[in-house]
């Protein structure tokens, strides 16, 4: 915009219209369209002999011409919804498609769509959900024949430092003061799920030399280093355990790439479970 308000064109300098609206723009596009395209046609009718004695190659220049066409088509398109290459005009929806050519998923990589409508994505998701039921199902399971639950207490010996001083063996008795219920998914089936409330029969020795159970997965009630005392309660998830679920922004972090695992592996419960709910690994795959 000019000093006395008046919109000037950065392009050919003239006031009334911006860049956007230039009519002399939006003409040299069209004429560089249709001069790339005679380049075109010219290289394609070229003999080899014209090709040689000029030192060119008929291939190379037919690509380079075709993309800068390509450009001009394109920019042409958005400025005026109208094809160069068939000369009429395009729906909002077909220019859009246009545009989303160029787009490249930051979730799956493949172009043409964005990560929030990505299919891989939804895919993988759907992976996620089912196999979290499985392993939630299978925990559970597990964590009642063991006995752990709320006020079980998980006895151990360690090796370290001690509070009168020295280094050497001492027991530590933990107290499951809760449970983590919703930590236990098909990325973490072995959760260290039972918060502890630990002795403090070290309370002397703090900081690096400290060790304690902060919290245990199911998997030490199977350990033979650990002595676990059942208190009679019965493990009881809480109402939606099965069905409630992070969300997909939670389980896919949307600065990162499609993990390895669902792009590539085919040798673990993933593929397994892709074969149950019929889902392909990639679903743009041509």
């Amino acid at each position: 915009m000019s000093y006395n308000g008046t919109v000037r064109c950065s392009h050919c300098y003239q006031t009334g219209h911006n860049r956007r609206a230039c009519p002399q723009l939006t003409q040299e596009l069209k004429q560089s369209y249709e001069r790339q395209m005679r380049y075109v046609e010219e290289y394609r009718t070229l003999t080899d002999e014209e090709l040689e004695k000029r030192g060119e190659d008929r291939e190379w220049n037919i690509n380079y011409h075709t993309n800068k066409s390509e450009e001009a088509r394109k920019a042409y398109l958005k400025r005026t919804k109208i094809d160069l290459a068939t000369g009429k005009k395009v729906t909002n929806k077909a220019a859009k498609a246009e545009r989303m050519k160029k787009v490249t998923c930051g979730y799956c990589g493949h172009t043409g769509h964005t990560r929030r409508v990505c299919q891989n994505a939804k895919n993988d998701y759907k992976v996620f959900v089912e196999r979290t039921k499985r392993v939630r199902a299978e925990w559970l399971e597990k964590a009642v024949a063991s006995g752990i639950g709320i006020g079980s207490l998980a006895i151990t010996e360690k090796r370290g430092y001690l509070p009168e001083g020295g280094y050497g063996t001492y027991t530590l008795t933990g107290l499951v003061s809760s449970i983590e219920w919703f930590s236990v998914n098909a990325h973490n089936p072995d959760a260290s799920v039972f918060v502890m409330k630990t002795s403090d029969d070290m309370k002397g020795v703090t900081g690096y030399h400290r060790r304690g159970m902060a919290a245990l997965p199911l998997s030490v009630a199977e350990h033979s280093s650990y002595k676990i005392l059942p208190s009679g309660i019965v493990p009881s998830p809480p109402d939606g355990w099965m069905d409630d679920m992070p969300t997909i922004k939670e389980v896919f972090d949307t600065k990162q790439e499609r993990p390895w695992v669902y792009k590539w592996a085919d040798d673990d419960w993933h593929q397994a479970i892709r074969d149950d709910l019929g889902l392909p690994k990639d679903a743009y795959a041509s």
